[in-house]
């Protein structure tokens, strides 16, 4: 009769003795939040991915920041924001949140960022808003660094380009293109919100 209880018992004194020479295996994989937003000035409900670009994270939360004219809910307060991640001073260490940008419906830029962000040439980030511009139906923007960002509205989609961009862009490096897409809008027939479309911007 074989007995199957002996490479077992091999298995249980190896590992106890790896054990006891401090050889034992690593710890498995563990979550490590980096920031935890805070609402108002800070941003809340970030949506869409983040980027890293030479370490730092750059994303946008639909909601939160320095506008108060969007407030449509006691925990969505703000029109959205465009925020960074810095790199920490030394490997494990703390993230610091940063403000880049935040959108106001006074200023026609766009409202309530859903998609993430892409970084293009020369610093720059590019991303969606899913509401807001001159029709209410969201725009393209740039973000270009300094100190403060500034923010130029792209393209501001209409009656008959799209509605609500809800995704991330895709850059294309080498001539400068944007593509996308957009929940809303088209040409579908009988359906009077549209099924949506995928655009193409160019510098």
């Amino acid at each position: 009769m074989k007995t199957f209880w002996l490479p077992a018992l091999g298995i249980a004194l190896g590992a106890a003795f790896l054990a006891a020479r401090g050889l034992a295996q690593a710890p498995g994989p563990a979550l490590t939040t980096l920031h935890a937003f805070a609402g108002g000035k800070d941003g809340c409900h970030p949506a869409g991915p983040v980027i890293a670009k030479s370490g730092i994270l750059y994303g946008a939360t639909t909601f939160g920041g320095i506008s108060t004219e969007c407030n449509v809910g006691p925990d969505s307060n703000g029109c959205g924001t465009v925020f960074e991640l810095a790199a920490p001073a030394s490997p494990g260490g703390v993230r610091t949140e940063s403000v880049l940008y935040s959108f106001d419906s006074q200023k026609g830029d766009g409202i309530f960022p859903y998609g993430g962000l892409v970084a293009g040439a020369h610093g720059k980030l590019y991303g969606t808003t899913s509401s807001g511009g001159s029709y209410g139906y969201g725009n393209v923007f740039e973000l270009a660094p300094g100190n403060p960002w500034a923010e130029t509205t792209l393209h501001t989609f209409g009656y008959g380009d799209g509605r609500q961009p809800a995704s991330s862009l895709i850059f294309n490096r080498g001539t400068g293109e944007l593509f996308g897409t957009t929940y809303l809008g088209g040409g579908a027939v009988n359906i009077p919100s549209g099924c949506g479309t995928v655009f193409e911007w160019r510098p």
